[in-house]
């Protein structure tokens, strides 16, 4: 990992208290509608069910109180959906990751889904700001015919606060299981020099963010058409064995062909149906492609600058 301090290589940093945080949260069927069985929460990590008497499936916004990650701190969070019921789980707000000075920041996802159940793992985006560093893994374990929708976004400096990122590191593992089976595992990393890296054909061309959408489902081949129909002939997605995944690193194309200029809006609809009900996840991926002229645009005067960034928004 790169000294990220110069400083650090001089002189003996005094050891700084890290923050830890630790989520659980259970849920079961009951006939119908998904109810809570468990909570747990402790440190940073806490767990808020917002109340929504129509719905049939139970929704989980974390939230770290800590408001971001840095080099030694630790968050963990575990989901136990038991046989027929559904969970939702989004965050607050985007996960910041921090410039580190000590090590790399540690996240872990354990999800769990047992018959006929159902998990949609939709966060908001990580941020990772110039000099951060983070460790992540996703470990899913599902029934042979549960059904995991999971997305994450990751998002190298803000462009509308006119951020860059030089230096920093990723590792980012996905281990999914089903029925006890390894069905896919996928293992993300970079680090060091990022803006010469990410700025190479082959990684993301000079783009500032990218994100891994998987599905795992027996119904997953209706679902690949509509997906290519968003990304357009730039772009590809792969559906095999119940499982469909894309990554999306780079400006998309519509769906006549016609590429989608960088300050656009390029909406994606994935929809996932289950025997309770229809869910439709729009991802708004106008933060992952903003450039420089669409921050230029979106400049107000107010004290010299006003910027606001763009967060994906899941509905």
């Amino acid at each position: 990992m790169p000294v990220l301090q110069d400083l650090a290589s001089e002189f003996e940093l005094i050891p700084l208290q890290r923050a830890q945080g630790c989520g659980r949260i259970s849920v079961r069927a009951d006939g119908p509608v998904t109810r809570l069985s468990r909570l747990y929460q402790e440190g940073c990590a806490k767990i808020r069910l917002p109340r929504d008497h129509s719905a049939s499936t139970l929704e989980a916004v974390l939230i770290n109180s800590a408001g971001g990650v840095t080099g030694g701190d630790r968050m963990s969070w575990r989901v136990d959906v038991e046989a027929g019921a559904a969970l939702t789980l989004s965050t607050q707000a985007c996960e910041k990751v921090y410039r580190a000075r000590d090590g790399r920041a540690a996240i872990g996802v354990t999800l769990k889904a047992g018959a006929g159940a159902r998990i949609d793992w939709l966060p908001q985006e990580t941020i990772l700001f110039d000099g951060g560093a983070l460790g992540r893994w996703l470990t899913a374990d599902l029934a042979a015919d549960a059904r995991l929708l999971a997305v994450e976004a990751v998002i190298l400096g803000r462009t509308a606060m006119r951020e860059t990122v030089r230096v920093g590191e990723l590792r980012d593992r996905w281990r999914i299981r089903r029925g006890g089976k390894l069905v896919f595992a996928d293992d993300l990393s970079f680090g060091g020099d990022v803006a010469a890296l990410t700025s190479l054909s082959p990684v993301l061309s000079g783009a500032a963010a990218f994100a891994s959408l998987l599905l795992v489902a027996e119904d997953v081949p209706r679902f690949l058409d509509p997906l290519r129909n968003v990304l357009g002939p730039s772009g590809g997605a792969s559906a095999f064995d119940g499982k469909l995944f894309k990554r999306i690193d780079r400006c998309l194309s519509d769906a006549a062909g016609r590429r989608v200029d960088d300050a656009e809006q390029v909406d994606g609809v994935m929809r996932v149906q289950s025997d309770r009900q229809v869910a439709d996840h729009v991802f708004d991926f106008r933060a992952l492609i903003k450039t420089k002229a669409a921050d230029d645009r979106q400049e107000q005067d107010d004290h010299g600058r006003k910027d606001r960034p763009v967060y994906t928004n899941f509905s």
